[in-house]
């Protein structure tokens, strides 16, 4: 477990992600800061994302969650307002049990 996040710490607590210390390979720039993040609904699962740009995200995984795995579900606000309808494909899972998602189709709501 990541020294910085409390043992008891919810999944869908908001916390910030540290920038990644190699060179950024991805083409959308990610946004880390814990006040920007977006939460994902699906399942009845509601996720604060960890990082998140315009081609995916990083959440705490969800129990089940495993990559390959395609998901489905809503982009929100911070206050709860619906952005768009993801699907998303699970990339991979860490080993701080953080699933990395990559959008695959998505309707903007806004």
């Amino acid at each position: 477990m990541p020294a910085n996040k409390p043992a008891d710490m919810p999944a869908n607590s908001p916390r910030s992600s540290s920038p990644p210390r190699h060179a950024e390979r991805r083409r959308e720039a990610r946004l880390h800061d814990a006040v920007k993040q977006l939460h994902f609904v699906f399942d009845g699962c509601t996720l604060v994302t960890v990082n998140w740009s315009t081609g995916g995200c990083m959440v705490q995984a969800a129990p089940g969650m495993e990559a390959g795995d395609m998901v489905e579900g809503a982009l929100q606000t911070r206050e709860g307002i619906p952005i768009s309808i993801i699907a998303a494909q699970i990339l991979r899972i860490d080993n701080h049990g953080r699933a990395a998602l990559r959008f695959d189709a998505f309707d903007s709501l806004i």
